[in-house]
Parts: C-alpha cells; sequence; structure tokens
C-alpha cells in the first residue's frame, strides 16, 4: 500500500488548521490566556517528539 501522507505533512497540516481555528476563535472574541496557550505549545511540542521517538 502506498503512503498517501507522510508524518511531517500531516504535522504541518494540523499547524495549519490550528491557525486558522485559532484565527476564527480571536474574531469571535475568544481568546487563550497566555498560561492555556503555552500549555497547548507544550503539549503539541511533545506530541511531535513522542512521534519521531516512535518513528525512529
Amino acid at each position: 500500500m502506498r503512503k498517501v501522507i507522510s508524518l511531517g505533512d500531516a504535522f504541518i497540516l494540523l499547524g495549519l488548521i490550528g491557525v486558522v481555528v485559532e484565527g476564527a476563535l480571536k474574531a469571535g472574541g475568544f481568546r487563550l490566556s497566555p498560561r492555556q496557550a503555552a500549555l497547548r505549545t507544550l503539549v503539541y511540542l511533545t506530541l511531535v517528539l513522542g512521534f519521531l521517538a516512535v518513528r525512529s
């Protein structure tokens, strides 16, 4: 079975979707606190590192 999308491409798409959703939420008046934004970034980076560790 041929790979259609690589893991790196999936992370790029998830990042783009996150930017779009965050922009839509800000336009609607909803903003994350700096602590929540930092926690979200930390969780995302942990997931990326976890997938890379599993893959190698």
